[in-house]
């Protein structure tokens, strides 16, 4: 379980969304030292979205949900090639964005997924 001493207000700025999804429908927002005991339950998935996470987050995340280091030092790193990259159970896929912005702009980012079977 993902403690409070490890879980603090600097933590909270990375997090963009954390929302379990039960039996396929969205339900509720959840904290991130909530995810464990949701994912307890039957037929339940957590979407943890987040936006430039630091080192020592991600390295919790990765002890708490036993993800492959790889995954993690891939998530980290910015300007990647796509890609989907399988380790053992998990699955770690980059994909390159596109959105229109105002005045017929275009900006261009990059999106990072994890998928892993955590119980």
């Amino acid at each position: 379980m993902i403690r409070d001493s490890e879980y603090n207000k600097d933590n909270a700025k990375m997090v963009i969304n954390c929302v379990v999804y039960r039996h396929g429908k969205r339900e509720e927002h959840v904290e991130v030292d909530q995810i464990s005991e949701v994912l307890k339950e039957e037929k339940s998935f957590v979407w943890l979205g987040l936006y430039q996470p630091d080192p020592a987050f991600m390295q919790t995340l990765q002890e708490e949900f036993s993800l492959h280091e790889l995954a993690i030092e891939d998530a980290l790193v910015a300007h990647q090639r796509p890609k989907i990259e399988q380790y053992g159970e998990s699955v770690f896929i980059v994909v390159k964005t596109a959105h229109m912005e105002e005045r017929q702009r275009i900006s261009f980012g990059e999106t990072h997924f994890s998928s892993a079977k955590i119980f």
